[in-house]
């Protein structure tokens, strides 16, 4: 699908996209046992985003969220989500469940 994608941007194309992670042991055990997908889905790492934005020149990303995700009403989640705002700098990267990307297709100049 990246592959596809990269084809179709023009020169100087840029995607930019959300994704689920993995996230934390907490969350994995979360999504089992409280959602009906949380078994069947597949999240993905940081290294699978890496590898997955290889082709293009420059990929940059950051990671959000831990408590927000557990909030069972809109007013919790967002409640939840205020607080993320405080704690993820202290949530270690990997332990975040949602990753915000650019991608940058950059081709070098012609001479």
């Amino acid at each position: 699908m990246m592959k596809s994608i990269y084809r179709a941007l023009n020169e100087k194309g840029r995607l930019c996209f959300c994704e689920n992670l993995t996230a934390s042991l907490l969350h994995q055990f979360a999504r089992k046992k409280f959602t009906d997908w949380g078994g069947r889905w597949r999240y993905v790492t940081i290294d699978e985003i890496k590898e997955l934005t290889s082709p293009f020149s420059s990929m940059e990303f950051q990671t959000m969220g831990f408590w927000g995700v557990f909030g069972r009403t809109k007013k919790l989640s967002g409640m939840l989500g205020m607080l993320d705002g405080f704690v993820d700098r202290y949530v270690k990267e990997k332990n975040r469940y949602i990753v915000s990307c650019v991608c940058c297709k950059e081709q070098a100049e012609k001479r």
